[in-house]
């Protein structure tokens, strides 16, 4: 009978020499590169030091007498390093590569999502276990922003739904009428979910199946749906890059992008709806008005937009930099029509931004393992390195104590924001 085997790290020209920390809390790897590898049994994290230009002879662990780990090549030279920090915590792995884990709101479990039939997922309290009978051909998924509630979808006609309730989980399916799904989303309230289809129709779902209506129709397929916060009104784009308002009055155009937008993003007050372009623009619609005005045009695409909570900020990320804005600066612009002047920018080229819930901090996660957060009360940035792989997506808890991200190598992540590296 063989045993499984699992590849805890793997070092380019071999490893010369281990060591382990007393309690056998973590594993020291060094390699004949110079390389030194520090392996975390409690939260599977492993982190690179590097600082050494030849073989690795001699490691030796962190000790409570003397809390650095210790290394030492075949040059003689000896350095110091802090041991690793339990920050972060892997919550998921999964063999198969993994498109994207979410928090749920409410205390909802951590659920992850790739090309198989089952979706894993991890409560707070260190509970796992897998959600069975996924649709793998459904790959995008839709959280409710209020309840431990989503839904996945495909190309197809059809919508899954999965429900974590306080003893149960309930899974039900949803069938659209007579075209393929292009967008799911979920009411600001969560009270319900709805669709936008190849045809153009957009419909509202009960959360339980029973009852569906169609809103609109934008005659196109919907490229998108966002949902305007404080309200039940829906920013529909549409495949031709028209923006539609829908609400209780019924559908009105908003604009129209001459270039192919890349990210939108609504602000928490619900008055301003933000588009970024292939081509670097970033233009700001009034949703009050409909009037609309370029706020920002960069030398590159547009990545990620996020909003601030307390309505204060709008955060743009490029190919390569990223710029914040004030929005009561905006708002005067706004109307004038004048392009407003970035009050922050910096040089880092990110993939996705989020700000935790009380505004206090920025997410900014970028390739290669890489986050940094940035504490806005007193410009204090702390910055993680969560691995190697490619991490694309990133979101703060409802309640702001944890950060989750998942990374291409089918990791999804815990960052623990009540830290100590956070105070």
């Amino acid at each position: 009978k063989q045993s499984k085997q699992t590849v805890l790290a793997y070092i380019e020209d071999g490893v010369a020499s281990l060591a382990v920390s007393e309690g056998g809390g973590y594993l020291l790897i060094g390699g004949n590169n110079g390389k030194l590898l520090v392996y975390d049994f409690a939260t599977q994290m492993l982190s690179s030091y590097l600082g050494h230009a030849t073989r690795l002879t001699e490691l030796v662990a962190a000790s409570a007498n003397f809390p650095y780990i210790i290394s030492g090549d075949t040059t003689g030279a000896i350095r110091t390093w802090p041991a690793p920090l339990q920050t972060t915590r892997v919550a998921i792995k999964t063999a198969a590569p993994m498109f994207k884990a979410l928090l749920l709101p409410n205390n909802g479990p951590l659920v992850a999502t790739g090309p198989t039939g089952t979706l894993p997922w991890y409560t707070r309290d260190g509970t796992s276990g897998s959600l069975e009978g996924h649709d793998s051909s459904h790959m995008i998924i839709a959280a409710s922003p209020t309840e431990s509630r989503f839904a996945m979808y495909g190309t197809a006609d059809q919508i899954e739904v999965w429900s974590f309730e306080p003893n149960s989980i309930k899974h039900h399916e949803l069938k659209l009428a007579q075209s393929a799904v292009r967008y799911v989303t979920y009411t600001s309230d969560g009270a319900y979910l709805v669709s936008g289809s190849r045809d153009g129709t957009i419909t509202q779902w009960s959360n339980d199946g029973t009852f569906h209506r169609d809103l609109a129709s934008i005659r196109e397929p919907v490229e998108f749906l966002r949902s305007v916060p404080g309200t039940d009104a829906l920013v529909v784009g549409g495949a031709s890059r028209t923006l539609w308002l829908l609400t209780r009055a019924g559908l009105v155009q908003l604009g129209h992008e001459a270039d192919r937008m890349t990210y939108t993003a609504c602000s928490n007050d619900g008055r301003w709806f933000a588009v970024g372009t292939f081509r670097g623009l970033v233009r700001l619609y009034d949703l009050s008005s409909r009037e609309s005005s370029v706020i920002l045009a960069a030398e590159t695409w547009i990545d990620s937009i996020a909003f601030s909570p307390d309505n204060k900020s709008l955060v743009v990320a490029t190919k390569n930099k990223i710029v914040s804005l004030n929005i009561p600066a905006l708002s005067a612009r706004q109307t004038s029509g004048n392009k407003a002047a970035s009050w922050h920018e910096i040089d880092l080229s990110a993939r996705n931004l989020a700000f935790s819930p009380d505004s206090e901090w920025l997410a900014v996660v970028c390739d290669h393992g890489d986050v940094w957060f940035y504490r806005r009360r007193d410009n204090h940035w702390v910055y993680l390195s969560v691995g190697t792989a490619k991490v694309g997506f990133g979101k703060f808890s409802d309640d702001g104590a944890l950060f989750s991200a998942s990374d291409s190598s089918g990791r999804a992540l815990l960052i623990n924001m009540k830290a100590n590296e956070f105070n």
